[in-house]
């Protein structure tokens, strides 16, 4: 099922799990993946645009590297992350910036804060189960989407039992695990057109249906974990998303077009739904 990251070319990629493919080679625009899909949602030239970008860490999104290392890809650690004596956001991008080509520079404090985050991993009983349970980390998929398009993506772990795959875990990190509250991540940060581009190329590759797990740890104190799984209803409005989008990508592929989206006239706007709903309520009561 799975192969090796010397039988992955770039360049003419084949279909397939790949095992151990370094970072540097996957964030290299070869195909695309759902952190420059997304981006469809505001038009084909903010894709274009972060599909060449360099990536740069935030306070977060460095803290939530060195955590998903430590936590889930151990082995990896030391090649993903450099503990500096470095401390605060702009020295620790600098020194990325000149010695990193892809990974995250932290600081003694937030290494004991990760240690400390991934304890409680190991004190949760079903993300310690999806932890424990064998299979690789950093898996590779790769494969040619029936838009035309040629994607990939990056499953943190494969859960394999008895030789067979039963679920993909996501780690993230986040500001709250309460449901509420991470209902709110999963569609700031399109967590569920994450998750349903991930099922459409498992799906592609003629992979039997397993679970799909999302491990989130808080990453301030006290460092809380939860594990939730997208909802059915949530993962076929996903999947109507992620379908439009590759259909658009694929036209802009075609005809090299990668156009800003332009309005006519000036567009209506107003509070949110949900605080609309809040006026409602509270006008009732």
């Amino acid at each position: 099922m799975f192969k090796t990251a010397a039988q992955l070319d770039p360049t003419k990629p084949e279909p397939g799990l790949y095992v151990g493919v370094p970072r540097s080679v996957y964030y290299q625009p070869w195909a695309c993946n759902h952190s420059t899909l997304r981006h469809m949602a505001d038009s084909p030239a903010h894709c274009m645009v972060n599909r060449h970008a360099a990536s740069q860490h935030t306070e977060s999104t460095r803290w939530g590297t060195a955590f998903h290392a430590w936590a889930f890809d151990r082995d990896n650690f030391d090649a993903e992350v450099r503990v500096v004596s470095v401390t605060g956001h702009a020295a620790k991008k600098k020194y990325e910036a000149e010695h990193l080509e892809i990974g995250a520079a932290i600081d003694a404090t937030e290494l004991a804060e990760i240690k400390l985050a991934s304890r409680n991993i190991g004190a949760h009983p079903d993300a310690r189960r999806w932890r424990a349970l064998p299979g690789p980390r950093e898996v590779t998929m790769v494969w040619n989407d029936p838009s035309g398009v040629l994607c990939r993506a990056r499953f943190d772990k494969v859960c394999v039992v008895d030789d067979q795959p039963v679920a993909w875990v996501d780690v993230k990190t986040t500001k709250s695990v309460r449901p509420e509250d991470f209902e709110r991540s999963v569609f700031d940060f399109d967590y569920h057109t994450q998750n349903a581009m991930y099922r459409r190329g498992w799906r592609v590759l003629g992979l039997p249906d397993v679970r799909s797990v999302i491990v989130a740890v808080e990453n301030t104190p006290p460092y809380s974990v939860a594990t939730f799984e997208i909802d059915d209803e949530t993962k076929a409005i996903a999947d109507d998303i992620v379908n439009a989008w590759l259909t658009e990508w694929a036209a802009c592929e075609k005809s090299g077009n990668w156009p800003r989206r332009v309005a006519d006239a000036p567009t209506q706007i107003g509070l949110p739904g949900w605080i609309k709903k809040r006026y409602q309520q509270e006008a009732i009561q």
